[in-house]
């Protein structure tokens, strides 16, 4: 068993004017535009042991509320997004339906548990290789998708995946 450590949003917050609480989808303004709508589910072996606390206890964490962000600016679309937990291959198929010329992503694959200290395995990278390299898009990642799973991407997708840490710029 492991222990249950609580990361959401702390309840004496929940009434803050700061918080804009949303639905699946909200458009900021015409450049900047929120989704969550994300259909499909990425069966990581990490995702298994995050819960969240219903009024029935705890379950499996569905991820309905992660968020991602669409910026558009002169015709160019960069998705932003978190650790992926619903699968990033999933979420840039549901931001292709929102706005269809994204040509760079920002965001963690979750394809590594810093916790357990496991990858996944060679078969969900190569999937994902192959699912993400359906489009002309160049990927820029992080902590979460791990080191070892990025080098295998980095190495067959001959430049279209980037790693960026806390700094980093990036041109569009």
């Amino acid at each position: 068993m492991f222990a249950k450590i609580p990361i959401g949003l702390n309840k004496k917050l929940v009434g803050n004017d700061r918080f804009i609480f949303t639905d699946n989808i909200m458009r900021i303004d015409d450049e900047l535009f929120l989704f969550s709508d994300v259909k499909g589910t990425f069966n990581s072996s990490s995702n298994r042991k995050l819960l969240k606390k219903t009024s029935d206890g705890y379950v499996q964490d569905d991820f309905s509320h992660e968020q991602s962000l669409i910026v558009t600016e002169n015709d160019k679309a960069v998705l932003f997004s978190g650790c992926s937990h619903r699968g990033i291959a999933n979420i840039i198929h549901t931001a292709h339906k929102h706005q269809s010329n994204i040509q760079m992503v920002f965001g963690g694959f979750h394809l590594y548990n810093p916790a357990s200290n496991i990858t996944e395995t060679n078969e969900v990278v190569q999937q994902l290789i192959q699912e993400l390299s359906k489009w002309d898009v160049t990927y820029h990642t992080g902590h979460c998708t791990g080191n070892k799973a990025f080098k295998i991407m980095s190495d067959i997708m001959n430049g279209k995946m980037q790693y960026f840490y806390t700094g980093s710029t990036v041109e569009l």
